[in-house]
């Protein structure tokens, strides 16, 4: 709810498909940041000029596990459906430098978890053969996933103050998150 809609982020996740049988189970960890920013402050101080510098970011971290069903269609198209639930780790941070050599930083940390769905589609991109066993294959992946999260409090860095201290605001809410997410899978 207090959280930024859009974030940017970025993904990594490993499984183990059950052949024959069209099912995957893995794990995924992800890396999404909702807002950040950098404020200066100039001032003259004994007829100097100084420059501080606050920053902020909040960052969320998902790391869910997953079991999804996966069938082959005409060995080029795998469209799944999956079911995943985990944790989010959820961090807010700030940094101030001074001019005059004082840095000072905050940080928050807060937790909860989430279970949810997803759909996607994997589209075969290049066969790798090694003789006499050895098969692998690149795969683009396309993929939507809703998480529904658990009500957890946080801190997050809403602004920077203008006499440059950064402004946590303390919120309780729930944490779910709607992502869409393109990669490539490399298979083998």
């Amino acid at each position: 709810e207090n959280l930024k809609r859009a974030g940017a982020g970025l993904s990594i996740y490993g499984g183990f498909n059950l052949a024959p049988v069209p099912i995957s189970i893995g794990l995924q960890g992800d890396l999404l940041f909702y807002g950040w920013g950098e404020k200066y402050f100039s001032y003259y101080q004994n007829s100097w000029r100084r420059r501080d510098t606050v920053s902020y970011q909040n960052t969320i971290i998902p790391i869910t596990a997953f079991v999804q069903f996966r069938p082959n269609i005409a060995e080029y198209f795998y469209p799944y459906f999956e079911l995943l639930g985990g944790i989010n780790m959820i961090s807010a941070s700030a940094d101030y430098k001074s001019a005059g050599g004082y840095n000072d930083n905050q940080d928050e940390f807060a937790a909860s978890w989430n279970y949810g769905i997803g759909a996607g589609l994997m589209v075969k991109l290049v066969d790798f053969v090694t003789l006499p066993s050895f098969y692998s294959r690149l795969l683009l992946d396309i993929k939507a996933r809703y998480m529904r999260g658990t009500e957890t409090k946080y801190h997050m860095v809403k602004q920077i103050n203008d006499d440059t201290s950064p402004d946590f605001r303390r919120y309780s809410s729930k944490t779910d998150m709607a992502t869409f997410q393109v990669g490539v899978a490399f298979e083998f």
